[in-house]
């Protein structure tokens, strides 16, 4: 069974986007972002929304005037067969990277944190085990478990707002001035490493069902987006300070494991740990299934289902291979992924668009 009938909604699909973005942002805004913008970091996501706005908008505008159902389609559309097969390619390629990527990622905090004696492998074979049974099965299915979950995820942001800020430090968060503007729109590069992955998901157009209401739940992804990306700066830089979450590569979990209810901290520790496995969980997942197809589609295969077991088996090669250690990890997505991700998604939405307008097909 290929699944080709299963769908799932533009709402579903922006859950899925906001929790699958929760993982790489706890590294992302924190560290990368904060070694630039500093104390004005928790400026970064709010202005990141008038640019991230400009992309949602190409991207409805691609799907709107072309009347294609996925992206893949739409970029070999207007950049020819050859050119669009060529990125087609390169977003395999690089998806598969950013796979392993996260599963590496998913490891070394387990190892680095909590199972600091276990094998590494051993967590990399559980996460991509649980991914494998879920792409073999309806995407429907997981979109429903992520809408689930959404609940319980707005739950534990909000508990964390409730216990933090007490701890928030304003030294570390102000004073603004204008001297902060240039540094927190520089800031925005990085982040949008990140947000760019929006554009990953409308590979999975012709998945989403509804799409033409983009445009009615467009409000609830900003406000999401934008409240994670704040709670997350209040946690990290708010309380420890910019200089010192620079040098922690695992602030954000950090400010959990101090914190003691009714004197019991590992308890603390085991609820972050299962939240926020979801969210390494769903990024893995959804990427597996873009890549997946993309893959059904570069070669024009009739069914998609049997690839997912030879991408499981890259992946885990992969990354085991992909650095040698989690600082290695933390510099290559630093000075290098980031910005293949602003490149690939991003400016290549952003190039269709502008093609497909010179060439009247947008």
């Amino acid at each position: 069974m290929d699944n080709e009938n299963s769908k799932i909604s533009i709402r579903q699909l922006f859950i899925i986007f906001v929790i699958s973005i929760a993982s790489p942002l706890t590294r992302v805004l924190p560290k990368y972002c904060g070694e630039i913008a500093k104390q004005a970091t928790w400026l970064t996501p709010i202005l990141a929304i008038i640019p991230f706005m400009l992309l949602i908008y190409v991207l409805n505008n691609l799907f709107t005037k072309t009347k294609l159902g996925s992206l893949e389609d739409i970029y070999i559309k207007i950049f020819g067969k050859i050119i669009g097969k060529t990125v087609l390619f390169m977003h395999i390629i690089w998806i598969i990277t950013m796979i392993a990527l996260y599963v590496r990622y998913f490891a070394d905090r387990l190892t680095s944190s909590i199972f600091i004696f276990s094998p590494m492998q051993f967590f990399m074979i559980t996460i991509l085990l649980m991914t494998y049974l879920v792409v073999r099965n309806k995407i429907e299915y997981f979109g429903r478990f992520m809408e689930l979950y959404n609940k319980i995820f707005l739950i534990f942001l909000i508990i964390s707002i409730f216990v933090g800020l007490s701890d928030v430090k304003l030294p570390n968060i102000l004073p603004i001035t204008t001297y902060d503007i240039g540094p927190v729109f520089i800031s925005i590069v990085p982040l949008f490493g990140i947000l760019g992955y929006i554009t990953f998901m409308f590979f999975l157009g012709d998945k989403v069902a509804n799409k033409d209401k983009l445009k009615n739940y467009t409000k609830q992804l900003y406000l999401s987006m934008t409240f994670l990306s704040v709670v997350i700066v209040m946690i990290t830089i708010g309380i420890f300070g910019y200089k010192l979450t620079g040098n922690l590569n695992l602030s954000f979990f950090i400010f959990f494991k101090d914190i003691e209810i009714l004197s019991i901290i590992e308890r603390v520790e085991s609820i972050f740990l299962c939240v926020w496995i979801v969210t390494d969980f769903a990024i893995i997942s959804i990427f597996m299934f873009i890549v997946v197809k993309l893959i059904k589609k570069f070669f024009n295969l009739n069914t998609s289902k049997e690839l997912v077991t030879p991408v499981i088996f890259i992946v885990y090669v992969y990354a085991q291979y992909i650095a040698s250690n989690l600082f290695e990890l933390s510099m290559l997505s630093k000075n290098i992924f980031l910005y293949i991700n602003v490149g690939l998604g991003c400016i290549i939405p952003i190039s269709a668009f502008i093609i497909g307008k010179i060439r009247k097909i947008v």
